[in-house]
């Protein structure tokens, strides 16, 4: 055992330069529900493997060039070096901490200066995950057709009515399991469509089954999880796409039938009209290749702090 205080204090220094920590966390306005950013802290409960609790809290001591974060990870029992080990792997994850930005910036710099210049007001932001497929896609469901905030309230309500509370720090919530899921949307109270609950009715029940595992997904080209993905009554390509981005790191996706992303695009391109799927299709996502959702995600986040601050 490594601490029978159920508390472990260490750090996260594995981490590639540039990284920004605190503005990764906050890039689009705010953390994700369940987790919390308040003190420059990000406090999140988990489930380990063995479904022990913990609860972590991260903070970034270090610089841009030389990021170095603390880890206070605390216990409702005794921990152990694999507890620690499996903490520091799903954090990893999460926040992509050895993505190597360099060369995002360096092709931006050859291939459009003014991208460039909206890359380095940025500069160390990296695109944040959820701890497992089943909550990305979950969320991703919650994001359709509506704005950021409205899909952010629906995911707190999820999370608070089906979810449960820590057992140790009773505030924060942990995101609903899959079967709790299926039984809270039984009883109502999601916010959400009917066809939107019998869609999250339905991946809870393939999670269940294991149908969500990130390592099988991960063996899948693009293609074949759009085309898995769309089975699923209730998921379309923009839902699939953007799964692809947040949940798989599959950074070669745009979500191209987002009607937001390309209002950003056309107006970053200073088109005279909106650019259609297609054309996103066919020539963003052509030019910009393998940094196409990490591009998407600069612009998204600048044109939101622009819009914030206006």
């Amino acid at each position: 055992m490594i601490n029978k205080s159920n508390i472990w204090n260490g750090y996260l220094d594995v981490l590639t330069p540039p990284y920004d920590f605190d503005i990764s966390v906050q890039a689009l306005g705010s953390s994700m529900p369940p987790a919390i950013y308040k003190d420059k802290t990000y406090i999140r409960a988990l489930n380990l493997s063995d479904n022990k609790e913990v609860v972590v809290k991260i903070k970034s001591v270090g610089k841009l060039n030389e990021p170095f974060l603390k880890l206070e990870v605390l216990f409702d029992r005794d921990c152990s070096t694999e507890d620690i080990n499996e903490i520091k792997q799903t954090l990893e994850w999460m926040f992509d901490f050895k993505m190597d930005l360099k060369p995002f910036y360096d092709n931006m710099k050859i291939e459009d200066s003014k991208l460039y210049a909206i890359s380095q007001k940025l500069k160390g932001l990296k695109i944040m995950t959820e701890p497992n497929p089943f909550e990305v896609l979950v969320k991703c469901v919650c994001f359709q057709m509506i704005s950021f905030s409205a899909a952010m309230k629906i995911v707190k309500t999820l999370v608070n009515n089906f979810g449960h509370t820590s057992k140790i720090v009773p505030k924060l919530y942990i995101f609903p399991s899959p079967n709790e899921l299926i039984d809270g949307l039984s009883r109502g109270k999601s916010m959400l469509s009917k066809q939107k609950n019998q869609c999250l009715c339905e991946i809870s029940k393939i999670a269940c089954e294991r149908g969500l595992d990130r390592n099988n997904l991960r063996k899948m080209s693009n293609e074949e999880i759009i085309e898995y993905l769309c089975s699923i009554k209730g998921i379309g390509i923009w839902t699939a796409e953007l799964f692809l981005i947040w949940g798989l790191k599959r950074y070669d996706v745009i979500p191209a039938d987002d009607k937001a992303a390309r209002r950003i695009l056309s107006e970053f391109y200073q088109s005279e009209k909106m650019y259609d799927s297609q054309h996103v299709r066919e020539y963003i996502i052509k030019k910009w290749g393998n940094y196409s959702g990490i591009m998407m995600y600069y612009l998204m986040t600048y044109a939101n702090m622009r819009d914030t601050h206006e």
